[in-house]
C-alpha cells in the first residue's frame, strides 16, 4: 500500500518516522516537509519511487532537526532519489 495519508504533515509534535521494511508503493508525501520537529525519517526498504519532497530537505537546512533522513537511494537508476538524505540504502 501508500504511505500513510498525505495528512501526516498534521502530526506536528512527530519526532520519528520509521516506515523501513513495510513494502510501501508510491512516493513520499510531500506533507512530510511540515513535520518541523523531525528528527529521524527512515523510508528505507519500501518499493518508494520519486524523489523526497524537496520542503523536506529545506527543512533540514532551516530547521537543522533533522538529523537522520535514509531512504533507498542507491542503485542505477535509484529507486528513489535524495539530494539531502544522510545515509542512503540499496534496496
Amino acid at each position: 500500500g501508500a504511505v500513510p495519508p498525505s495528512n501526516i504533515g498534521e502530526l506536528d509534535m512527530l519526532n520519528f518516522l520509521q516506515l523501513q521494511v513495510n513494502y510501501f508503493t508510491g512516493t513520499i508525501p510531500e506533507t512530510v516537509g511540515d513535520l518541523k520537529r523531525l528528527q529521524i525519517a527512515e523510508f528505507t526498504y519500501n518499493d518508494l519511487t520519486g524523489a523526497v519532497p524537496e520542503s523536506v530537505c529545506r527543512n533540514q537546512e532551516i530547521f537543522h532537526t533533522l538529523h537522520r533522513l535514509t531512504a533507498d537511494c542507491r542503485g542505477n537508476p535509484p529507486p528513489v532519489e535524495c539530494n539531502c538524505c544522510t545515509n542512503c540504502k540499496r534496496i
